[in-house]
C-alpha cells in the first residue's frame, strides 16, 4: 500500500495554530493588565477614602478642642494647616484616580483590540483546518475508489479464470 500524501499546507496550518495560542496568550496578558490597572485605582480609591476620614477626624478633634475650650491660636493654626494639607492630598488623589480611569479605559480597549486579533486568527485557523479535514477526506474517498476498482479487478480476473476453466473441462 502506497504512503499517505502529505498535507502540503501543514506547514500554514502549523503557523495558523502558533498565532491563534500566541493571540490566546496576548489576551491573557492584556486581561492580567486590565485587573492591575483596576487594583491600583481600588487602592487610590481607598487612599482617598482614608484621607476624608482623617480630615473629618482632624475636625472634629479640632471641634470638640473648641467647644471644651481648650483650643490655643497655635493648635488652630495647625489644625487648619493639616486638614488643608489633607484636602490638597485628596485634591491629588482626585487627579490620580481620574487619570487611573484612563489608564483603564486604555487597558479595556486593549483587551477588545487582543480579542479581536483572536477571533480573527481562531476564524483563520478554523478555516486552514477545514481545509485539510475536506483534503483528508477527499484523499479517503480516492483511496476507497481505488481500492474498489482494485477489487472489481480481482473479481474480474477470477471470474474469467473459473470461465476459462470450464470452457477446458471435457
Amino acid at each position: 500500500m502506497a504512503p499517505k500524501p502529505k498535507y502540503r499546507l501543514q506547514p500554514v496550518l502549523d503557523q495558523k495554530e502558533k498565532a491563534k495560542k500566541d493571540a490566546e496568550q496576548a489576551l491573557a496578558e492584556a486581561h492580567r493588565k486590565l485587573r492591575e490597572e483596576e487594583e491600583k485605582k481600588r487602592a487610590l480609591e481607598q487612599e482617598k477614602e482614608n484621607v476624608l476620614h482623617r480630615i473629618e477626624d482632624a475636625k472634629e478633634k479640632r471641634d470638640q478642642k473648641a467647644m471644651a475650650g481648650d483650643l490655643t491660636v497655635q493648635e488652630s493654626q495647625t489644625y487648619k494647616q493639616f486638614i488643608q494639607g489633607l484636602h490638597e492630598r485628596r485634591k491629588e488623589l482626585d487627579i490620580q484616580i481620574y487619570k487611573q480611569g484612563k489608564a483603564i479605559e486604555r487597558a479595556a480597549e486593549a483587551v477588545e483590540k487582543v480579542k479581536a486579533e483572536l477571533i480573527q486568527k481562531a476564524k483563520e485557523f478554523e478555516a486552514m483546518s477545514k481545509h485539510k479535514e475536506q483534503w483528508l477526506k477527499q484523499i479517503a474517498m480516492e483511496e476507497q475508489k481505488k481500492e474498489q476498482k482494485l477489487m472489481e479487478e480481482i473479481g474480474m480476473i477470477q471470474f474469467m479464470k473459473r470461465r476459462a476453466e470450464k470452457q477446458n473441462e471435457p
